[in-house]
């Protein structure tokens, strides 16, 4: 047998009572039939867009477009220097290119190039998968493809671009399996 509540919620039916002695209040009519349990909700898994094509995968589980072949998950925007050690920057994120061991985390990659300033460039792997890199201002300047970019201002890396810095040091921007933007 079901027994009456307290509509308060804090006393129950113990002897046939119709009353809560706590409130004073008409103890709630027991309910007929237990309450059916809420349907679990259902997580619809939609498939991926290309962010190159914009065509939707045929499946979720499909990680490469149909028709570019682009990988589908995040891609990150690769720096691969004349040494072959490589940086990736991952989507949203960027790093800071120089020989300050406080300012860059990569200063060991650079310590060797005197011609690479101690706070020299930052690159940035934005939102939209496009790569940027801003020069600081130095004394041996901040280059894309032998052209010299303003110092603070902000310059659109496409794949096969190559970075300079300074004399000497180089790197080539990519995207592992080909997955970025820019590309002028």
């Amino acid at each position: 047998m079901t027994k009456r509540r307290c509509p308060h919620g804090d006393y129950e039916q113990q002897n046939g009572e119709l009353y809560c002695p706590v409130h004073t209040v008409e103890l709630d009519a027991p309910s007929e039939a237990p309450a059916e349990p809420s349907p679990e909700p259902t997580v619809e898994t939609t498939a991926a867009v290309c962010w190159n094509c914009g065509i939707e995968a045929a499946s979720p589980d499909n990680t490469r477009c149909a028709r570019c072949n682009r990988d589908l998950v995040d891609v990150p925007l690769r720096l691969r220097f004349d040494s072959g050690k490589t940086i990736d920057v991952p989507r949203g994120e960027s790093i800071r290119i120089g020989r300050d061991p406080k300012w860059s985390p990569h200063w060991q990659l650079v310590e060797q190039w005197g011609k690479v300033s101690r706070r020299h460039a930052s690159v940035f792997h934005d939102e939209q998968r496009r790569g940027w890199i801003t020069g600081e201002t130095t004394t041996n300047g901040t280059w894309i493809n032998g052209r010299e970019i303003p110092p603070g201002q902000a310059t659109l890396l496409s794949e096969g671009d190559e970075i300079r810095l300074g004399k000497d040091f180089r790197a080539v921007i990519g995207y592992p399996n080909g997955g970025g933007h820019g590309n002028r």
